[in-house]
């Protein structure tokens, strides 16, 4: 063989050699998933059936972050009871900003904990790895109801007092989402109305109004927890509490959730601060988790066309804010028309294929829950297995946290072959 030959070939095989090197050395964690006969393991991953290019963007933007510590990625997760309990959103956040690669030099962490809200005010379940306690009376007002009680925004739901002594407490569940700014949103019913911030016994005024909705409160050092107390009140006038931002400056991932128990997509078109409240953090992911509850009716009264239509109102306000948004549509789970009402719901199909067309429509993904629970009346298989609740419309704890491991899994898979078709 000639000696040019010989150079060619070498040349050849190293560069084959580097290429596969860089594939293998950004292989990512997964999560472990037991086998069980009920899961379709083999559906569990992101269709896309327009362009994947706005998720390239969104993958570039996490390659910069995993590799060189640079940039802020946030993820809203919106939806119903699915959402709210913060089983299924929890454990999506924990794994993503738990991604490491096999050489441990790239890796994600925690930007800040995201959206928080005094569920408790309420008497509603929430989220577990956050707790808001208060004091004082109060009332509420969420986003399923056809005339709400306040104007509400990004969580879909207010807390609101008349009383002089209401107090509301924050503890995050972690120091890893110590905060230094806190971003009260919500409104006064006058000037003469202002929340305080009490931390370490020091009272700390919210900064003048400066164009952004709620009230911003600096504060001395970094805290996981802190009092909002009220100026004012106690005259007739009120305040009104429409969640909280905690806010460190930290690059990595914020994970937020807006979930209300019963919402449909019309729910949150009712939300009219949805959209200032969503710039504050302006999201590179939306992942859908609505639907459920707006086909959960006989077969005549859903209109796939009015489903898509109301989607694509909620879709433009989101992109008002990032016009470059990724959106992830997870479709509706095999259920039961309603909780009391015990039938399949053959409008599960339908919907699935709306948001194929809705993903087509936006170049997003789907994620087929109903195809992964095993397609129609599947549900009882999981309520089997204690994936599901006996209603057949809701997941047991365990189920959403698996359903989560298939999603992360199912991102972490399409991002890496992403990474191989650029090496």
């Amino acid at each position: 063989m000639k000696a040019k030959a010989k150079i060619n070939i070498l040349l050849f095989v190293s560069i084959l050699s580097i290429a596969f090197a860089r594939a293998q050395n950004h292989r990512f964690n997964l999560q472990p998933i037991d086998s069980l006969p009920c899961v379709v393991e083999d559906s569990a991953y992101l269709y896309f059936p327009g362009s994947h290019q706005v998720f390239d963007r969104l993958y570039a933007k996490l390659t910069a972050m995993l590799s060189k510590g640079q940039g802020r990625i946030n993820v809203l997760h919106i939806g119903g009871s699915h959402v709210q309990a913060g089983h299924f959103s929890g454990r999506m956040r924990s794994n993503l900003v738990s991604i490491t690669d096999s050489t441990s030099r790239w890796h994600s962490q925690p930007a800040d904990r995201g959206l928080v809200f005094p569920f408790k005010v309420l008497r509603t379940n929430a989220p577990s790895n956050y707790s808001i306690s208060y004091t004082g009376q109060w009332s509420g007002s969420r986003c399923i109801s056809q005339s709400p009680d306040a104007v509400l925004g990004l969580a879909g739901a207010a807390a609101i007092t008349r009383d002089s002594t209401a107090t509301l407490t924050l503890s995050l569940g972690s120091d890893a989402w110590q905060f230094s700014q806190l971003h009260l949103l919500g409104y006064a019913s006058s000037p003469m109305v202002y929340p305080v911030l009490v931390v370490d016994g020091d009272t700390i005024y919210p900064y003048p109004a400066d164009g952004t909705t709620g009230y911003l409160f600096p504060l001395p050092r970094y805290q996981s927890s802190c009092t909002l107390a009220f100026v004012g009140l106690g005259r007739g006038e009120s305040f009104t509490v429409r969640g909280m931002l905690p806010f460190s400056g930290r690059a990595g991932i914020t994970y937020s959730e807006s979930g209300v128990n019963g919402a449909a997509v019309p729910s949150w078109l009712r939300c009219e601060a949805f959209g200032e409240e969503l710039a504050l953090l302006p999201p590179d992911l939306v992942v859908f988790g609505i639907g459920i509850n707006d086909a959960a009716c006989t077969y005549d009264k859903f209109n796939p066309e009015t489903f898509k239509q109301n989607y694509r109102d909620l879709i433009a306000r989101i992109r008002k804010v990032n016009p470059n948004v990724a959106l992830l549509f997870i479709t509706n789970n095999d259920c039961y028309q309603t909780v009391s009402i015990r039938r399949y719901n053959a409008n599960t199909p339908r919907v699935e294929q709306a948001f194929k067309e809705l993903a087509a429509e936006y170049d997003g993904c789907v994620f087929n829950v109903f195809r992964i629970m095993g397609g129609p009346r599947s549900a009882g298989h999981w309520v089997s297995q204690g994936l599901m609740q006996r209603d057949r419309v809701h997941f047991t704890k365990a189920g959403y946290l698996l359903i989560a491991d298939l999603l992360y899994n199912a991102i972490i898979r399409d991002y890496e072959k992403t990474l191989k078709i650029e090496n």
